[in-house]
């Protein structure tokens, strides 16, 4: 990821994964200022206010990413309704990583029996990809081979 600061995309996956979600779904919308990214999952929720410094669900010395994305963000949200969990927030555009970085190593996540599906929406690309076509193309996802075909096939995102 880019310049040392968390990716929020990337950590908003791995608080998903960490809840024991099977199934994942990004949708990230770009617009010309800013991106509104929604991740929802199916992973065993929270029980506290997890966007507070230092509170956490998963043990001491941790719960800093979403508090960090809500200081960095310009708006965000989590609601748990129906046995999934949905984490929305809006970035300004020039804050948020390049896809064709995060995207490849979310999806290696895929090859742990999770299916990922990520949808992209901008004025010129509407796109869907999902984590069981993309395994039935490479077979796996966390090859050097495989991370370095998804980069180079994600950084249509990055224009």
């Amino acid at each position: 990821m880019s310049h040392g600061e968390p990716d929020f995309l990337f950590e908003a996956v791995a608080n998903s994964l960490e809840a024991g979600a099977n199934r994942i779904v990004i949708d990230y919308k770009r617009y010309q200022e800013f991106v509104d990214i929604t991740v929802t999952d199916d992973g065993e929720g929270f029980s506290c206010d997890v966007f507070s410094k230092g509170v956490s669900t998963k043990g001491k010395n941790r719960g800093n990413g979403l508090f960090l994305l809500k200081e960095k963000a310009l708006s965000c949200s989590i609601k748990r309704e129906n046995s999934f969990t949905t984490l929305f927030y809006r970035m300004k555009l020039a804050e948020s990583s390049p896809l064709s970085e995060v995207l490849p190593f979310i999806f290696s996540y895929a090859d742990y029996e999770v299916a990922i599906e990520f949808v992209f929406c901008s004025e010129v690309l509407n796109e869907r990809i999902s984590s069981d076509a993309l395994k039935v193309e490479f077979g796996t996802l966390s090859s050097v081979r495989a991370l370095s075909a998804l980069k180079k096939r994600f950084s249509m995102f990055d224009l």
